[in-house]
């Protein structure tokens, strides 16, 4: 969909989701110390971003983070330009930095809904389960390098919206995420995922291997730097700690799609042919048992997430916990609501489900099945997928506004003392 800059909704919507984004950081302003944002900040980014304002911007540096240097040169370079010789939680480049960047992010996302085909009043009601979260709006609250890495997932999100057969645009989108966070290299693949399944057998052309080149290209030359210099996907410091495959934080990126998931469903998406839906149930339910049976039994090393939290008071089952069996079951039906819907709209893959998918490979590149690496791009997902549906029920729309308010409401009692 092409939105004319004459268009006044292109200024009016995302002034009022800024108003909203304004709104929550002034109801933030009592946050608890010790939330994951102003933790991370504390003891990994600021001392990262110090240093490089002390040393110059520079590929040789003793790593405080376990991420890409991406965020910290970029906070490092205004902090010098403004005049800071240091920068704390209370400087207000801390402050106005990554609230900017998560701004950017904000304006992808808008842009990203709209391409989709949802109108303004309906990319409002679309796009509130995502700002809603706590994991969207913590890093504009504090200096954490997610805020730059979800620029160039937004990015990449639009790109597929706007022109899912041109890959350059997604190519430098995905470079960025890259460089803030190097296990985005994954997502950089959601491109090509997309183009091997709509060339499916014909994938060996030079087609093909241009359209790698564009994709694939930034992101490499990004991490090759960084593996060459550090001898790994992360820094020598920290590599012990993160080294080894999971599948925890996979199966947890399908147990929160299955959470969340049930509201974004639709009456077409469970509905038709009875052998298709049959060979259909038949392949979940296979699916999703062997996914049950994979699962970690505390869900890795660091299970922080209501799913895992909640599972670990639930009956278990030869040490499985049960309670993941139904949300892996639920995660597995959305995937495949999401599935046709995509080859509805004339893709054998749909754009969001390959980003999805991608992310979540990179996710398995680390042992870690934190919430906020997961939640994010999980809601991405439905959100778009709902953009792009074409036969609207405004009252299940309703029900998944409402159901958010109430998750924001509980997110601004957790992670704040004002009640």
């Amino acid at each position: 969909m092409k939105i004319s800059w004459l268009n006044r909704d292109i200024y009016a919507v995302p002034g009022l989701l800024f108003a909203y984004a304004a709104t929550v950081a002034s109801l933030s302003s009592d946050l608890d110390p010790t939330q994951w944002g102003a933790l991370d900040a504390e003891l990994y980014h600021l001392p990262q971003i110090n240093w490089f304002i002390e040393w110059g911007v520079q590929w040789n540096y003793p790593a405080w983070s376990a991420s890409g240097p991406g965020f910290h040169w970029l906070m490092a370079i205004l902090a010098k330009l403004t005049g800071a010789e240091a920068l704390d939680q209370n400087s207000w480049q801390s402050t106005f930095g990554p609230a900017f960047l998560t701004a950017i992010a904000l304006l992808f996302f808008y842009a990203a809904l709209r391409s989709s085909g949802a109108s303004p009043l309906r990319t409002l009601v679309i796009g509130f389960p995502l700002v809603s979260s706590s994991y969207f709006w913590t890093p504009a609250l504090h200096p954490v390098s997610e805020c730059l890495s979800m620029i160039g997932l937004f990015a990449m999100a639009y790109s597929l919206a706007v022109r899912p057969r041109q890959p350059f645009a997604f190519g430098v989108a995905a470079a960025a995420s890259t460089i803030a966070r190097q296990n985005f290299l994954s997502a950089a693949g959601a491109f090509g995922l997309m183009a091997v399944v709509e060339q499916w057998p014909r994938i060996f052309t030079w087609r093909m291997i241009g359209l790698a080149v564009l994709t694939l290209g930034p992101s490499l030359l990004v991490v090759t730097v960084l593996v060459l210099h550090w001898g790994g996907l992360t820094p020598p410091e920290w590599q012990e700690m993160h080294t080894g495959f999971s599948l925890g934080p996979v199966l947890h990126g399908l147990m929160l799609l299955g959470v969340f998931g049930w509201l974004f469903l639709r009456e077409e998406d469970l509905v038709g042919d009875v052998r298709a839906r049959a060979r259909e149930v038949i392949i979940i339910a296979a699916i999703s048992l062997m996914l049950w049976l994979l699962v970690p039994e505390d869900g890795g090393p660091r299970p922080y997430s209501v799913v895992w939290n909640a599972a670990a008071f639930l009956p278990t089952i030869y040490g499985r916990p049960l309670l993941t069996l139904p949300l892996l079951t639920m995660g597995v039906v959305v995937a495949f609501a999401y599935w046709r819907r995509g080859w509805r709209d004339g893709f054998r893959l749909s754009p969001e489900l390959s980003l999805f998918a991608c992310y979540f490979a990179a996710q398995a590149a680390q042992r870690f099945s934190w919430q906020r690496y997961a939640e994010i791009p999980v809601l991405l997902l439905l959100c778009l997928g709902m953009a792009r549906l074409q036969r609207k029920s405004p009252r299940q729309d309703a029900l998944t506004l409402i159901a958010f308010m109430g998750y924001f409401v509980l997110t601004i009692w957790r992670m704040t003392e004002l009640v």
